[in-house]
C-alpha cells in the first residue's frame, strides 16, 4: 500500500518507490470527495445588494434545495471563480436564486452557515449573503 508522504504547500508524494506528484491537500484523498449537492434552507440576507433587516430573515420561509459549490469559468469576470449554485430539490431547471459569484463561508456555527458573494440581476452586480442551514 502506498503511504502520502507531505510536501510544502499542500502536495504529496506517493511513497511507493515513484516521485509522482499530486495536487493533494495534506492527506486528503480526492476519490473521496463528495460531489454530490448538499441538502439545505436557505434565507437571503440582502435584497439588490441592501441588508434586508434581522427579523424578516428571522420570519422568511426558507428556501429548500440542493447547493453546490464549483470552480467554474465566470462569463461576467471572464475567469475562473467559486460559484455556489441553488437548485430546488427534483427540478431540473429550477433556480429560485441567481448564482453567488466569489463566493466565501463568511460566518459557520452549529446550526448553520453564510456564504457571502455576489449575484448578477441582469447586467447588475449585487452583495448577496445566504443563511443556510442544514435541510430537513
Amino acid at each position: 500500500m502506498a503511504r502520502l508522504v507531505p510536501l510544502r504547500r499542500g502536495l504529496t508524494r506517493v511513497g511507493d518507490g515513484g516521485s509522482r506528484l499530486r495536487g493533494l491537500v495534506g492527506y486528503g484523498f480526492p476519490h473521496l470527495t463528495p460531489r454530490q449537492p448538499m441538502n439545505v434552507q436557505v434565507v437571503p440576507m440582502r435584497e439588490r445588494g441592501k441588508p434586508r433587516p434581522k427579523r424578516d430573515i428571522e420570519a422568511a420561509i426558507p428556501v429548500r434545495g440542493d447547493m453546490t459549490i464549483s470552480q467554474q469559468q465566470s462569463e461576467q469576470y471572464g475567469r475562473m471563480t467559486k460559484v455556489a449554485s441553488f437548485q430546488q430539490s427534483g427540478a431540473a431547471d429550477a433556480q429560485p436564486l441567481p448564482p453567488l459569484h466569489d463566493v466565501e463561508v463568511s460566518w459557520m456555527g452549529p446550526l448553520g452557515f453564510v456564504l457571502t458573494g455576489i449575484e448578477f440581476i441582469g447586467d447588475v452586480a449585487y452583495g448577496q449573503s445566504w443563511w443556510c442551514r442544514p435541510g430537513v
